[in-house]
């Protein structure tokens, strides 16, 4: 299964109502990369908050020319409406990167690219390009695959012999023959009543990318007991 702790989605961090211009990840089970583009998104409020921003930077540099250095206060006030307006732009999306440019060719950007925050696997796609969404609302969900879980059921009897910590030996159907190797971190708290079986879950290394989500797999732990016959 996914490793839930590393699974991300990404949604819309702009205000009011936001057209998908262009999808540049359009299926799901695409591999991206940290800081790799997403998605092209128009966004009204957007583009006015860069408009606010490149006056912001226009009329502390106004100041600048115009008052003398002396005059800290008036100058003081200004750089914290500019530091104010940039900041409102990378909470609703936008690189320093991106921020930079748009200093540089002092143009708003009708169509904004949104980047990947994360690397790892499209497992889940929300929208279509064309669509209108909301802050908040989410496009993608993305999981890093290099580490999953596999999740075992354990017999009420064998309970005892099952400790936090413990090795995890198991094969898959795609690969008879062939053992991974697993840690159990966690034990569930109750019991399935109709199996009578009480889920383990082990964590294990995929960098290799052999196991796949959904695989079904046999698992084995061997208890090291000691003189006096408990679990070590």
């Amino acid at each position: 299964d996914y490793d839930e702790s590393r699974i991300v989605e990404v949604s819309l961090w702009t205000p009011g109502s936001s057209r998908l211009h262009r999808m540049l990840v359009n299926f799901t089970g695409a591999t991206v990369k940290k800081g790799e583009p997403l998605f092209e998104v128009y966004s009204p409020d957007l583009i006015a908050a860069q408009g606010e921003y490149l006056a912001a930077i226009e009329s502390l540099q106004n100041l600048q020319k115009q008052i003398k250095s002396e005059n800290y206060q008036i100058k003081a006030i200004n750089k914290i409406n500019y530091e104010a307006a940039q900041r409102k732009l990378l909470d609703l999306g936008m690189t320093i990167e991106q921020i930079k440019e748009l200093e540089k060719n002092k143009t708003p950007d009708k169509v904004t690219t949104i980047y990947s925050p994360v690397g790892g696997t499209i497992i889940s796609k929300m929208a279509n390009e064309g669509d209108w969404k909301s802050r908040g609302m989410s496009i993608y969900k993305i999981a890093d695959l290099s580490n999953l879980w596999i999740r075992s059921e354990a017999y009420e009897s064998d309970l005892i012999w099952i400790r936090y910590g413990q090795k995890v030996k198991f094969e898959t159907d795609a690969y008879p023959g062939s053992f991974f190797y697993a840690r159990v971190a966690f034990i569930y708290p109750f019991v399935n009543e109709e199996t009578r079986t009480i889920q383990i879950r082990a964590n294990v290394q995929n960098t290799d990318g052999k196991l796949k989500p959904g695989m079904f797999a046999r698992a084995f732990v061997e208890s090291e007991i000691d003189s006096s016959g408990n679990v070590i």
